[in-house]
Formats: structure tokens, sequence, C-alpha cells
């Protein structure tokens, strides 16, 4: 008896299925991270239901629409932008709605970058003020220790400060131990060896 479908053809629906959920996954990326979590199988299981058969790829009106829909959640959860200068300048308390915001920030990627560009934002308009009431002493070549100690301070900040801070942060703000993501490393090899 022969089936009606090969090996082959299968093989093929897996293929395409994959692609086309991680063509999906790549969109869904303009979502939070929490967002993706909870609600992201969800959305990759509709994605399947409602395109053609054979089709590899998200087509790009249903891109968009994901793009668009995943900045918009981004902006409506974001706070004003006096209440964001507090929190990240004056280490501010924002209100509960804010809580999952924070902890998106506590947890993205590049939060050692955003701390270093807030600390360079109140480091350098002292510079400036520095350069403007005694230009005589910014007259020459900028001195290479200088340069070099500017640069090693961003990349600690950035590296190494990021957890610290994050830390920090989050205890204040969401009240609860960190999670294991934010803490050191000899941490983590204590509590998850154990």
């Amino acid at each position: 008896m022969k089936w009606p479908w090969s090996a082959r053809d299968s093989a093929d629906l897996i293929s395409v299925r994959e692609n086309l959920e991680r063509s999906t996954r790549l969109w869904m990326r303009a979502y939070p991270r929490r967002w993706r979590v909870t609600f992201g199988d969800d959305l990759v299981g509709v994605l399947e239901e409602l395109t053609p058969p054979g089709v590899r790829r998200v087509p790009i009106r249903e891109a968009a629409e994901i793009v668009r829909a995943g900045w918009a959640l981004r902006l409506r959860e974001r706070p004003s932008v006096w209440k964001w200068l507090g929190y990240r300048f004056l280490d501010r308390e924002l209100p509960e709605q804010y809580r999952f915001w924070i902890i998106d920030d506590l947890l993205g990627p590049l939060s050692g970058l955003r701390v270093a560009v807030v600390n360079q934002m109140i480091v350098l308009p002292m510079f400036v003020f520095y350069w403007v009431l005694l230009p005589e002493s910014f007259s020459g070549p900028v001195p290479v220790p200088f340069v070099v100690f500017y640069l090693a301070t961003l990349a600690i900040v950035i590296f190494s400060g990021r957890k610290y801070q994050a830390r920090k942060r989050w205890r204040r703000f969401i009240g609860t131990e960190p999670p294991l993501e934010l803490q050191s490393r000899r941490y983590r090899n204590r509590h998850v060896g154990a």
C-alpha cells in the first residue's frame, strides 16, 4: 500500500514549518522579551495556521504589522520623558505601572551601555565646563593617559558595572532578590551547582 505522502514530503513540510517559525521569531523581537516568552508560541501557532501551505517566511505585511504592534507595546509601557529622566539620572522610583518596563530595562542586553551613556552624560559636561573656564589647559593635544583612563572607565562601566547596577536597582525598585542572570558568576556557580 502506498501512502499519500512520502518521507521526503513530510521532511519538506517540517523544514517549511521550522523556517516559518524562525522567521516569525525574528520579527517578534520587536516585542519585549517577557512578552515573547509568554505569548510567543501562540503567535507562531496562529501564523502557521493563517499562512498558506509551503510559505517559508512571514509575508512582509504581516511582518510589518508584528513589528508595529511590538513597538507600540513597548511605547505604551514606557514611562514619560520626565519620569524616565528621574529614574535614569536621579535614581527616582517609578510608579507600580512601570514595573515590567523596569524589569525589561534591567534584563536587556544593552543595559550596560545605557548605564555608561548616562554616566558619560553626567561626566562630559564637567569637562566642557572645565574647558570653558581654563581653555589654556586644553590648548595642546589631549594627553594619552587621559584618553586611556576615559576609555578604560567606560569599558569597566559597560562590562563589569552592568550587573552590579542592575542588581542594585532590582533590589530597590522590584523589591526581590535579582534573578540568576544578574548575579555574579561566583553566586551562580554556588547556587546552580548546589
